[in-house]
């Protein structure tokens, strides 16, 4: 009897060490596809660089602060894809929302305009806010510097400590910088040959 509670005891403590918690994933969002339907364009062919991207943020789980020098790595929460794509496909869409073509790099020989984004931060904490800087330039095929500058973005997570509310946040960030790209790159004269 007294063997058998013991092997049920042990069996049970193995099951229960085997079951994981089930990952999260999360996607970032953009309101161009949400509310677009792909159009053919003729409008500007716009090159898109994305140059670099902090180091920490090359990976699949999310990545929020808990202090100035020190990083929270989510165990099961995670983007579905790489942030690098995220942004690319954000900003790609932006774009063509407002009749411009984005070809990436490899594909850019005929654009008109070269974008180049750098993502310097995107941090804050969970139920805090939210930080994306950027730096940006723009060139005409075989020109020098149009354009740059810097953005900065501050989102609130409205106090909802949540992934999810971390990840509506970033798209809102990275919706604002492509807002902000198109207004600087599509006004005037810059994405005219």
């Amino acid at each position: 009897m007294i063997r058998t509670s013991l092997l049920l005891s042990f069996a049970l403590l193995l099951f229960s060490c085997g079951t994981t918690e089930p990952s999260r994933f999360y996607l970032v969002s953009s309101p161009a596809s949400a509310t677009q339907e792909p159009t053919a364009s003729n409008g500007p062919l716009i090159a898109l660089e994305i140059v670099d991207i902090p180091a920490h943020l090359e990976r699949d789980p999310i990545t929020t602060r808990t202090s100035s020098h020190e990083l929270s790595i989510a165990e099961f929460d995670r983007w579905a894809e790489p942030l690098e794509d995220a942004l690319r496909r954000v900003i790609a869409e932006t774009f063509e929302a407002r009749g411009a073509r984005v070809a990436f790099p490899g594909d850019e020989r005929d654009a008109v305009l070269r974008l180049k984004l750098e993502l310097a931060a995107l941090d804050g904490v969970l139920g805090g806010e939210l930080e994306l800087r950027a730096r940006w330039s723009a060139h005409r095929s075989g020109e020098t510097e149009l354009q740059a500058g810097r953005i900065r973005r501050t989102e609130s997570t409205g106090g909802d400590a949540s992934y999810a509310a971390w990840a509506a946040a970033t798209s809102r960030a990275f919706q604002g910088l492509a807002q902000d790209l198109v207004q600087r790159c599509m006004m005037g004269d810059a994405a005219t040959p």
